[in-house]
């Protein structure tokens, strides 16, 4: 779920994925009972890390997923995992989320970030943008289209 900045937003989040009785989300009773869904909270903005021991305490909240980019303008600082001050919150985050014993994901737009943001304990990561990866699709289908 994007843009939660508190934990009663994340309330509500967690109630918008789940069905009754734990939630309030409408599967029209065709998908009840296959399953519990799983909710992760993307922390994007300042006010979502200093909300997050809150947010990683309210039920119904599986994991957290970093939006680095966001988080990085929220901060005022460089999207660069070692940028001073992008570093330390991405390191809050890892840590309270170990605490919580609940995942941590974040997003890396090439391999070797991903790979560091691995080692570094996020379990899920996705590796790619959705632009570049259409980009480079499409660059890959004219040059095979133009032989």
């Amino acid at each position: 779920m994007p843009n939660v900045n508190s934990a009663a937003q994340a309330r509500e989040a967690a109630g918008a994925c789940r069905y009754p009785p734990a939630g309030y989300r409408s599967g029209g009773g065709a998908m009840t009972g296959v399953g519990e869904p799983f909710c992760l909270i993307m922390v994007e903005s300042a006010q979502a890390v200093a909300d997050l021991a809150a947010t990683l305490a309210e039920d119904g909240v599986d994991g957290i997923y970093v939006g680095p980019r966001d988080l990085s303008y929220s901060l005022g600082c460089q999207l660069d995992p070692d940028d001073p001050v992008l570093k330390p919150a991405l390191e809050r985050i890892r840590s309270a989320c170990a605490a919580a014993g609940k995942p941590v994901g974040i997003h890396a737009a090439d391999g070797g970030t991903a790979r560091r943001y691995r080692d570094e304990g996020c379990s899920l990561i996705t590796v790619a943008t959705d632009a570049l990866a259409i980009s480079r699709g499409t660059a890959a289908e004219l040059a095979a289209a133009q032989g």
